[in-house]
């Protein structure tokens, strides 16, 4: 699991907050399973 703070902007928005990655081996590389923001 990986979390860390996002902060993204655009012309029409802001936003910032906490994401969480989860992560899975499959074949010997790690993938993204799921994110949660």
């Amino acid at each position: 699991m990986a979390r860390f703070t996002q902060t993204y902007s655009s012309s029409i928005l802001k936003d910032k907050g906490t994401k969480t990655l989860e992560l899975k081996k499959i074949k010997n590389e790690w993938k993204i399973y799921r994110e949660i923001m």
